[in-house]
């Protein structure tokens, strides 16, 4: 049956694609249907390629139908196609609406936690100068403050919202007035910033720090999945050429643990994701699987400008809110920011190339782990199986043709 073999063939590259040369699964065919909450809980248990099997399965069921009919039904109309896709439809868009209404009475007997999200709207060609670390900072102090009044019991800053080394004496002056902002307001503040290893200064790192009211910082996290040919420079005995041609090419290294950061006050224990991360199930994944009750998603898409895509990489958060269970809280630098609930229920989002912030209320997850957290990647692997098989066995019907 074609469209089933096209359904199985498409989900299995685009899990290839996720992981071959790094991986960049950005904008899979199931991402399309972002805003279609129904359909989208298939994903608790298959992640987003379950969604991108069901719409290949159904564009490719009514291309066999109209092809069929355009040219006066030479063959026998595909009615096991469509029997199969209509009864897989029904059922996937049933499975949503009871997981979508569990969902709602778990987070009626969970108290909500109030999150102050704040979005720099710093230029890219501006944001990395010297001469602008003290104006950044009292950009984020002075939006920070607009939000007090709405008592938020968490405060998120971008990625790199502070573009300086955290702990790095050179930068002393001004992390302490970070410290001093978070000691002022009485609030746990999650900010993304430089990380470096004082053993081996040549180690920088992509991290995000939690900083906690009389206590200072007490958590870190260093982005794992850096960025190839932006944050670090893959094969560089390869391509060490590159370095001559632009300057654009990090030198960042990898984090290497999974870190899930308890916020006191608030209650919910947070596993921070930094930009491209983002869009790899499996990585965002372990950090529900190792306790986060609440994803962070800081990203800085400033890269992109006034465009379409960060509405894209936005979308792809819908998706492990989805997956996982739990509510994503999502800072960006220029935009889009906003709260997205366990099934995909976006809210608070801030206009595009805006200086600005939003107040939302997150509901943490339960503890109670959704077959995708706990299994991961099954169903596409899966597919990538049968997609051999298909492959093997059209081969050997033509050889015995």
């Amino acid at each position: 049956m074609f469209p089933l073999t096209a359904a199985v063939l498409w989900t299995g590259l685009e899990y290839l694609q996720t992981y071959l040369f790094t991986g960049f699964p950005w904008e899979l065919a199931g991402y399309s249907q972002y805003q279609v909450l129904s359909v989208i809980q298939i994903a608790r248990i298959t992640g987003v390629y379950g969604v991108s099997f069901i719409v290949v399965l159904v564009n490719a069921t009514l291309a066999t139908t109209l092809i069929a009919a355009r040219e006066g039904w030479p063959w026998k109309p595909p009615i096991r196609a469509l029997a199969v896709t209509c009864l897989l439809c029904i059922a996937v868009v049933g499975y949503g609406w009871s997981a979508i209404a569990h969902t709602q009475r778990l987070e009626s007997q969970t108290p909500p936690v109030r999150v102050a999200v704040v979005q720099g709207n710093m230029e890219q060609g501006m944001k990395w100068s010297p001469s602008q670390l003290q104006s950044t900072l009292d950009k984020y102090v002075i939006l920070t403050r607009s939000t007090l009044s709405a008592r938020p019991q968490f405060v998120v800053f971008p990625e790199t919202a502070m573009t300086f080394f955290m702990e790095n004496p050179i930068y002393r002056v001004y992390a302490t007035q970070v410290r001093a902002f978070v000691e002022e307001i009485g609030v746990p503040l999650l900010t993304g910033a430089l990380g470096y290893d004082p053993q081996d200064k040549t180690r920088i790192y992509n991290s995000a720090y939690l900083l906690v009211p009389r206590q200072g910082i007490t958590a870190q996290y260093s982005k794992i999945h850096l960025v190839p040919f932006g944050e670090y420079l893959p094969l560089s005995f390869l391509f060490f050429w590159l370095r001559g041609l632009t300057m654009d090419v990090g030198v960042l290294t990898p984090g290497e643990t999974l870190t899930v950061m308890p916020v006191p006050g608030a209650d919910i224990r947070v596993g921070s994701v930094i930009c491209y991360e983002s869009i790899f199930p499996d990585l965002v994944r372990r950090f529900v699987d190792g306790g986060a009750n609440v994803l962070v998603v800081m990203t800085n898409d400033a890269w992109f400008g006034d465009s379409s895509a960060p509405m894209q990489h936005f979308s792809m958060a819908v998706f492990r809110a989805v997956e996982n269970g739990v509510p994503v809280i999502r800072a960006a630098n220029t935009g889009v920011s906003g709260y997205i609930s366990a099934t995909g229920r976006m809210s608070g989002l801030t206009p595009l190339m805006a200086a600005t912030s939003t107040i939302g209320e997150v509901y943490p997850g339960r503890d109670v782990s959704t077959f995708y957290t706990r299994y991961g990647d099954v169903f596409p692997i899966l597919c990538v199986i049968g997609g051999l098989i298909a492959v093997i066995g059209g081969q050997r019907r033509r050889g015995g043709a």
